[in-house]
């Protein structure tokens, strides 16, 4: 059994693409489309819906290169460009009396190996391209987090990204201690050197009354749009406009193991946090505390698994080692497991039982008989009963056999011990037949 965390995160990549694309670019001011080149179509937002006079968010990628100049169209092509670039779109509306030309910008979409599946486009009309800059972190977090094993890099990985791709000045994630009144830094990315010249309580006390201390109380996410003139951000006021910190977020969240962190960032202008870039924020949250949950889940399945086999190891050393028989028997009276001992009591070898019939050993072969036993075996859950089974060479064995039933997720099985009595038997029939001799004897004299 092999956990495949790899399949749910591309599931749940797709699943975030999917999620980002109709919560927050949907009704985004500026155009947006993505071509899926798997399925070969390209969904578009409502703007490009409008522009384009679509009845529907879908067209075929056929439909859509009419919209584009020739020398773009290649794009399109398996064999396409990858590179970051721009295309112009003209759609048959008209802006302000003169036909359309829109400028997109267009971003590779890649899996976990670096294959190209898709292409996302977004108009643009300065140098910012704010929606290009967003997908880059999500897109690059969840590769991230495909790859990574470890708590502490998951974590790393969000604060890069969103210093580096997101052009924040700093990005840290803290966790809350209630017991210590205090919130503690455990990863940062950008001018972390703030982070030693502050201290965060939970307590009533000014150094309690900020947006991270607010965030983990209420739990709620809690902005400061502006740090140079809020009265609640006095306390690290002086060394946050020294590094040009003019807004900062704080967004609380549960951990894995329901811990309270937050993952804290700053910008470098006031008013800086507007309802997209809040959205992307909360996108990336929820896809952290799924690659936590994952990786947790991953560790605690690895460790059972760990356990099982010491189980099996244990179970498996006891059986190769009794004296008596053993044998696993599903409910169509299938040999699922044997031990080394009832391969010596009847001389077949392992791979000669496992997967044949019951009928294969009992003496009495009929069909009827044997599936009977078994609806009564299964009926009375244990039991101990004498039956007669033949070996590999036709020999009829006696045996005593001691059973009960078991559970393996939904099937069921008969787990028997068996103890040869043939020789048992036999001496019983020698003294019975010396008895006979000496009585017949005593009455003959």
């Amino acid at each position: 059994m092999k956990f495949n965390a790899e399949t749910i995160l591309s599931s749940r990549m797709k699943d975030a693409l999917h999620s980002t694309l109709y919560k927050l670019y949907l009704n985004y001011p500026k155009g947006v489309f993505y071509w899926d080149s798997q399925e070969d179509q390209i969904w578009v937002n409502h703007r490009f819906q409008k522009l384009l006079l679509l009845q529907d968010i879908t067209i075929s990628r056929e439909d859509f290169q009419k919209y584009l100049e020739p020398s773009a169209k290649h794009v399109f092509s398996d064999n396409g460009t990858t590179l970051k670039t721009t295309i112009d779109i003209f759609p048959p509306t008209r802006i302000g009396g003169d036909r359309a030309k829109l400028s997109v910008f267009l971003q590779p979409v890649e899996d976990a190996q670096n294959q190209r599946i898709g292409i996302l486009g977004i108009e643009y009309t300065d140098d910012k391209f704010p929606l290009e800059r967003v997908f880059n972190i999500a897109n690059q977090f969840q590769q991230v987090a495909l790859r990574t094993r470890q708590r502490k890099k998951i974590l790393q990985a969000i604060c890069d990204l969103l210093v580096e791709e997101g052009k924040f000045l700093l990005a840290w994630i803290g966790e809350a201690q209630p017991r210590k009144n205090r919130v503690v830094p455990i990863c940062w990315s950008g001018k972390g050197d703030y982070l030693e010249n502050i201290r965060i309580t939970l307590d009533d006390s000014p150094t309690g009354k900020g947006p991270t201390a607010i965030a983990v109380k209420t739990q709620r996410m809690f902005i400061c749009r502006d740090t140079e003139n809020d009265p609640a951000f006095a306390p690290w006021r002086e060394q946050a406009l020294a590094r040009g910190f003019l807004s900062t977020l704080a967004f609380p969240f549960r951990d894995e193991l329901d811990n309270i962190l937050t993952l804290n960032l700053y910008a470098h202008e006031k008013f800086h946090f507007d309802e997209n870039e809040i959205q992307l924020i909360e996108h990336l949250v929820n896809d952290l505390i799924f690659a936590l949950e994952v990786l947790h889940k991953r560790k605690a399945l690895q460790q059972s698994l760990r356990n099982l086999e010491k189980e099996h190891w244990k179970t498996t050393q006891f059986l190769s080692t009794s004296l008596d028989g053993f044998l696993l028997i599903d409910q169509k009276g299938i040999i699922r497991d044997v031990n080394p001992a009832y391969c010596s009591i009847s001389g077949y070898t392992f791979p000669e039982l496992i997967g044949n019939p019951l009928n294969l050993l009992e003496f009495s072969s009929e069909h009827p008989q044997i599936q009977q036993k078994l609806k009564s075996w299964f009926q009375h859950k244990q039991g101990r009963y004498t039956t007669t089974h033949r070996t590999k060479t036709g020999d009829p064995l006696q045996l005593e056999v001691s059973y009960c039933t078991i559970e393996s997720g939904r099937k069921k099985y008969i787990a028997s011990f068996i103890r040869n009595i043939t020789p048992e038997k036999k001496l019983i029939k020698q003294l019975e037949k010396s008895e006979r001799q000496y009585r017949e004897l005593v009455e003959n004299s």
